[in-house]
């Protein structure tokens, strides 16, 4: 019948789900598992006999076979030679000579498949003696581990400073903090980055680094150019030099203005520091109008200002917010 799947199809996949349990969902390696054990039913018992480093093994093979390029060589022969040949034999089958360590190092990466880029990274690092030796000498290996592989190989990037970075908090702050300057310069590659924020040890430091990376930023486009009198503050640079000339703390509210959550202008009139902030429903409205270390700015110019950002069609903030009545819908 039209629509129904073949009983080769059928048989794949009374594989997947199984092989699922054991690799996880979408791994990159189950639908050639799948079409293994369909061609060779003894395969499937074989792969859950095995310890867990035997997942690992297998994603390695997979990696290596589509390196190689070995389409032409039959499904039921894979399923064939996995069976009967032992993990060096079959890796050395495929490397000639079985690469130093790997055999143990697959052997320590944990109860779950990774992604394939993470065999990848195994298989060039092991290459470089530094890191090498690092991973022969985890009894345990985590993703956090192999992330900072290609980190430890220069000179003064050595296994110390990969033992301080693989502290969980210490690795979060690294992998964050790259993110950070990667979305701020996407030109700089992200090894450069990671080198760098290894050096540091303190918090401070992190906190030192990302913002020079954000005193380069430029804002999003202001709602309202200004005029000659009033204009808007539009990089991270002059937004941290208002904080300091008007000693207030709208340098703090850098991240609403990359989201476009607020936006800071300057007013020559009071003079006079504006901070809008961006309603869900009805757009741009005055959150606040202060002067230096937030005094309040005179009736006279306060009304200056309020008139100038009237005619651009941005209102003071409503006494009413929408989030405010709200819950009373929310039931």
């Amino acid at each position: 019948m039209a629509g129904m799947p073949c009983p080769a199809q059928r048989e794949i996949s009374k594989y997947q789900w199984p092989l699922e349990r054991i690799f996880g969902r979408r791994n990159w390696c189950i639908t050639w598992l799948a079409e293994l054990c369909a061609a060779n039913d003894r395969l499937f018992m074989h792969i859950t006999e095995q310890r867990q480093d035997y997942i690992h093994f297998l994603c390695f093979v997979r990696l290596a076979l589509l390196e190689l390029n070995c389409s032409a060589v039959s499904i039921a022969y894979q399923a064939e030679w996995l069976l009967k040949n032992s993990k060096r034999k079959i890796l050395s089958d495929l490397y000639n000579t079985v690469p130093e360590g790997l055999i143990g190092i697959l052997s320590r990466l944990g109860p779950h498949a990774l992604p394939e880029r993470y065999y990848q990274l195994i298989l060039e690092m092991l290459s470089d003696n530094t890191a090498r030796k690092y991973l022969t000498h985890k009894k345990r290996i985590f993703k956090r581990d192999l992330d900072l592989l290609p980190f430890i190989q220069e000179k003064g990037q050595g296994a110390a400073s990969a033992d301080w970075a693989r502290d969980s908090k210490v690795y979060a702050r690294i992998m964050y903090y790259t993110k950070v300057t990667q979305a701020i310069h996407p030109e700089l590659p992200r090894e450069q980055i990671v080198k760098s924020l290894l050096k540091f040890k303190r918090q401070e430091q992190f906190c030192k680094w990302i913002n020079k990376q954000l005193l380069s930023v430029n804002f999003p486009a202001p709602f309202w150019a200004g005029n000659a009198w009033l204009h808007p503050v539009t990089t991270a640079a002059e937004l941290k030099s208002t904080a300091r000339t008007f000693k207030n703390c709208c340098y703090a509210y850098l991240a609403n203005v990359l989201y476009e959550r607020s936006y800071f202008y300057v007013s020559e009139e009071g003079p006079a520091v504006i901070m809008l902030v961006r309603d869900a429903f009805l757009g741009w409205e005055i959150d606040e109008i202060n002067g230096i270390a937030n005094e309040k700015v005179l009736p006279h110019p306060k009304a200056r200002i309020l008139n100038a950002f009237a005619s651009a069609g941005i209102p003071e903030r409503r006494e009413f917010r929408w989030h405010d009545g709200l819950d009373d819908f929310l039931i």
